[in-house]
C-alpha cells in the first residue's frame, strides 16, 4: 500500500512540477476523439 502511495504522490508532483497539463490535455482530446461515440 506504501508503494502505491508513493507512486501516486511521486506522479502528482512531477505532473505539476514539470507543467504536463498542455500534454494532458493533448492526450484525453485524442482519447476522446478517437474513443466510439456512446449509443443513445
Amino acid at each position: 500500500m506504501y508503494r502505491y502511495l508513493i507512486g501516486f504522490s511521486l506522479g502528482i508532483w512531477v505532473g505539476t512540477y514539470y507543467n504536463c497539463k498542455p500534454i494532458i490535455n493533448k492526450v484525453k482530446d485524442e482519447v476522446i476523439k478517437n474513443l466510439p461515440k456512446e449509443k443513445d
